[in-house]
């Protein structure tokens, strides 16, 4: 069953995330961010960076979820959830 899970510490969300990975027994995906808010960008931690991470592991089928408001025209907005259809990798 999928439950959502409430976790204490950050790194405890980390484990939960590469174990829910693995069990999905699908290739992952290593995306990694492009900084384009200058030097700094680089640099900035995921709170400053409206939770976006340097790099993100996504697998068909993982569920993902928005934490800030990225787009609320659109409706990207926080607490938004949704699931990997297909993942397109290159050759090689």
């Amino acid at each position: 069953m999928d439950a959502i899970h409430i976790t204490p510490q950050k790194v405890d969300v980390h484990e939960i995330n590469l174990a829910k990975l693995k069990s999905l027994n699908a290739p992952v995906a290593r995306v990694r961010a492009v900084h384009t808010g200058g030097n700094d960008a680089s640099k900035a931690d995921s709170d400053t960076a409206k939770g976006l991470k340097a790099q993100l592991l996504l697998s068909k089928g993982a569920r993902v979820m928005l934490r800030a408001n990225l787009s609320v025209k659109t409706e990207l907005v926080n607490g938004s959830v949704g699931t990997i259809d297909d993942i397109l990798f290159q050759e090689n």
